[in-house]
């Protein structure tokens, strides 16, 4: 594939993933917990500031792989 065909391919899945009807954001609470499915996802962060503490712990499943059907 090209690059012009990539970059193209790209720009279709990015202006898809940025529609305002599939964004989710959080703030204001620190009594709020997140859980997704990071094959699944794209995630990001919009800036803070430095004096804000944020915790973010990570959890991992352990067993049988993912069903893909």
């Amino acid at each position: 594939m090209s690059q012009d065909e990539s970059d193209a391919i790209l720009g279709k899945l990015y202006d898809i993933g940025e529609r305002r009807e599939y964004i989710s954001s959080m703030s204001g609470s620190s009594a709020i917990s997140w859980m997704w499915d990071n094959r699944c996802t794209i995630h990001a962060r919009t800036d803070f500031p430095k004096e804000e503490r944020r915790l973010l712990r990570r959890c991992n499943r352990r067993g049988r792989g993912p069903v893909y059907e």
